[in-house]
């Protein structure tokens, strides 16, 4: 079955519309990327020239053609505009703008019937030169070569070889003098108009999403170059921070040496060499806490980022019982078993976490006897309480104790390099448990873990 021209026109009118829809929706998606705006409009441009030609017997003649033919020249000058957005290169309207006037003036002149040939010969020769212009933009001049924009070049160069052809065929097969809806088999050019439709929206689609593909590809890239000029930066920090804190420590070794022989002394001269002395010890145990807090907060880091650790089953009611006892703490094992309480931990990182809570307890406590630690355990986990009698924490600050290098604002600022609850969090993480503080009567935070398990 033969469609007719009317039919023909009607299907290449609401495929116009489509097209303009479907770039003017994809302009609104990417209101900034390049040529969007000129692609859409030059789409409209073909939608409106379409319609135009339904409605060719409805208006008059010269109204449809001088419409028609520079609604059609606009839509590929628009066109050209978008791929020269694309390479990067401003839009030039000077060259398009000869070649629609040099065009127009014959077609407006040549309205008759009898000079339609005239007209679909000087039509084609707009649309070939501004699709050819386009192309060659791409092929040419481009700034970016991307896989689609040699394939989008190729089939705008189509459009202006079917152009030559329609120039060649009306050429030797003249159509004399009709109506427009009766030029024979001219419904083979209505097709063709439907298929320019469809490369002109499948050709903007691409080369947008191509370039959205290079953007974003150098932007991954760039992004990981960042990334490792900040990892190494990072890395020479952490070994600087490393070594200083190691050169520290034999002056700091040699300070607490000295103050230790003079307290060894049988009588200090005067109370104020006694103060001298108090504020020396002080200072010494703050800086000392300081490196040590730095040199094991880098070897956790390490060791938690490289996988550094090691398993083993560990007993540890007993590891509590020599850290309480180092610490000067009461301890309690109120288990439901009276066999050993053992987890698969890493001994080193165990010992940090429990050390910095004891410590942390130590440092805030009213009483020389003011700590106590308290085990309990069950068949699958344990719970460690670690409590001291001092003024608590404020309810405020309760979340932020293990963060690192937090400090409580409670004006009791004890030396310390706020880090020892940051261990503890970390570790605990690290091991799958849990952490709770309670502030009643003093301070309790309380750590579950899992018992004998992979971890």
């Amino acid at each position: 079955m033969t469609l007719d021209v009317r039919t023909l026109a009607l299907m290449l009118a609401l495929m116009s519309l489509a097209g303009a829809c479907v770039l003017f929706f994809f302009y609104r998606l990417l209101p900034r990327e390049q040529g969007l705006k000129n692609a859409w409009i030059g789409s409209a441009c073909q939608a409106l020239a379409s319609i135009l030609l339904v409605g060719r017997n409805l208006i008059p003649d010269w109204l449809s053609i001088a419409g028609n033919n520079i609604f059609y020249f606009l839509a590929y000058a628009f066109l050209y505009q978008t791929t020269r957005e694309f390479v990067n290169k401003p839009t030039d309207w000077r060259r398009p703008g000869i070649i629609i006037v040099l065009l127009m003036i014959p077609i407006l002149l040549l309205s008759g019937g009898e000079n339609i040939g005239s007209r679909i010969i000087l039509n084609a020769v707009g649309i070939g030169a501004l699709t050819l212009m386009a192309s060659w933009t791409l092929l040419k001049q481009g700034a970016l070569w991307l896989p689609g924009q040699k394939t989008v070049a190729f089939a705008l160069l189509s459009i202006s070889a079917l152009c030559l052809f329609r120039i060649i065929k009306i050429l030797l097969y003249p159509p004399g003098s009709v109506s427009f809806f009766q030029v024979g088999d001219e419904q083979i050019v209505f097709l063709w108009s439907t298929i320019a439709v469809f490369i002109y929206v499948v050709a903007v689609v691409v080369l947008t999403s191509e370039r959205l593909r290079f953007e974003m590809t150098k932007q991954l890239a760039w992004v990981a170059q960042s990334r490792e000029v900040a990892d190494n930066a990072l890395r020479e920090q952490k070994n600087f921070v490393t070594m200083l804190s190691h050169e520290f420590r034999t002056p700091l070794g040699i300070i607490k040496a000295n103050t230790d022989a003079i307290r060894a002394l049988d009588a200090i001269p005067n109370k104020a060499t006694e103060k001298g002395i108090e504020r020396i010890e002080k200072a010494n145990l703050r800086l000392t806490s300081l490196v040590n807090g730095c040199l094991n907060e880098e070897w956790l880091s390490s060791s938690l980022s490289r996988g550094n650790v090691h398993h083993e089953v560990v007993d540890i009611s007993e590891l509590l019982v020599n850290l309480c006892s180092e610490y000067d703490a009461r301890f309690d094992n109120i288990s439901s078993t009276d066999r050993p309480v053992k987890i698969a931990t890493d001994r080193y990182l165990i010992t940090i976490l429990f050390s910095s809570l004891l410590d942390n307890a130590v440092k805030y406590t009213t009483t020389p006897q003011g700590v106590s630690v308290v085990l309990r355990a069950d068949t699958d986990s344990i719970t460690v309480d670690v409590t001291d009698d001092g003024a608590g924490i404020p309810e405020s600050e309760q979340e932020k104790i293990f963060e690192k290098f937090y400090r409580i604002r409670n004006g009791n600022q004890r030396p310390g390099s706020g880090l020892g609850l940051y261990f503890v969090k970390v570790i605990t993480a690290r091991h799958k448990g849990t952490i709770s503080v309670a502030c009643t009567n003093g301070t309790r935070i309380t750590i579950t873990l899992p018992r004998l398990r992979e971890i």
